[in-house]
Order: structure tokens, then sequence, then C-alpha cells
């Protein structure tokens, strides 16, 4: 899901019709994003909506669903991340947030790519690259058909959980967990793809 692919059509800004669809900006073009499935919705949803219940109680900031972010990167990269945290550390909740439609100059503390069949590992792998480049503390990677995700701390370092334990929040949401079996629904289609083995190791 959300996932800019090689394949997809690279378009000038000005050819975008009113009711355009999702897209990132990639060097300074608007790349549109492959159609999302609905099951990859009700996930990131579900995550944003606990995030946020937790990060609220504890005044520690907002949690995104596609929203546009600079990346700050020395290539123009602003990416959408299924579902992203942006601490008050990084944007004071006092600080005007952007209005809809506007790409935010933040990099969020967390980022998470929920997979969807148009996904692809390669562009997967740039995204994780270019969100830690960029200043991420974490990535989540939640692969629904094989009811795991993927909690990265860098490239190198990553945590796997399966549905019988918990997504916790670490360093980024002290006292964050939620049951990852809770975030799926009851049936998902065959066409979902499945994680790969990770390389676990130290960054």
């Amino acid at each position: 899901m959300s996932m800019a692919t090689l394949t997809a059509r690279a378009i000038p800004a000005v050819e975008l019709p009113d009711d355009e669809p999702l897209y990132e900006i990639i060097d300074g073009r608007k790349v549109e994003l492959p159609p999302t499935s609905s099951y990859a919705v009700q996930i990131a949803n579900k995550l944003a909506f606990r995030l946020n219940r937790f990060a609220e109680q504890q005044h520690l900031g907002d949690a995104w669903v596609e929203n546009l972010f600079n990346l700050r990167l020395s290539l123009d990269r602003n990416r959408r991340p299924d579902v992203a945290f942006v601490s008050y550390v990084r944007w004071p909740s006092e600080r005007p947030q952007p209005t809809e439609g506007d790409v935010w100059d933040v990099v969020p503390d967390l980022m998470v790519e929920v997979v969807s069949p148009s996904d692809r590992a390669e562009e997967l792998q740039t995204k994780i690259r270019e969100y830690f480049d960029a200043g991420a503390s974490q990535v989540w990677i939640i692969y629904p058909r094989e009811r795991i995700a993927q909690i990265l701390e860098s490239r190198t370092r990553i945590t796997v959980v399966t549905d019988t334990e918990n997504l916790t929040g670490g360093d980024v949401l002290p006292g964050f967990s939620v049951s990852l079996a809770s975030l799926f629904p009851p049936t998902l289609p065959r066409d979902v793809p499945t994680a790969p083995t990770p390389n676990n190791g130290n960054a």
C-alpha cells in the first residue's frame, strides 16, 4: 500500500486533475501511487486510532494516515507513509499544522507501511532507507497475509512480531502496546503478498 513503484506513471504536477489520486513527489514530479486495498486501509486506520488514543492521553504527539511529508533529503523526496507518528518534540502541539493537501515539512518519528499486492520489495526497501536517512526513529512494516510485523530501529536492526504478540512503541512511544492480531481483518484475499525473511543483525 502507498508505495511508489518504478513502473508508476510520473507526470508533471500541473497535469493532475482536481480529483487526483494519492501521489508522492519524486525528483520534483508527482508519481501516482497504486490503488490501495481495503484491508490495508482498515489496518492503517485501526493502528492510527490506537496510536492517537494513547498519544493523546500521554500528550506525546499525533498519528496521521497517508499524509505527505517532506523528508528533507538531498534528493527531492516527499513521501506518504500509510501511518506516521509525529511527536510534539518534532512539531510542538501549539504550532499550527498544515492545511489539507499541504506537504508537511517535518520528518515523523515513526513511519508505517502496510504491504499490499501492488507493493514491490525493492521499492519498499528504498522507502525504508529514505525514512532512516531522513531521521525517522522507527519504521514498522506490516504483512497482513502472514500476520506479522517488522519493527525496524535501523535498516539492519529488525524485530519480528507475530499475531500472538503486541506491537510496542519503544523509545518513540514509551508504554504503547497493541495486539497485532487486533489490527487484522477476519479474512484476507489470497493475493496479499508474503513477507521476506529478514536479515537480522546489528546496526
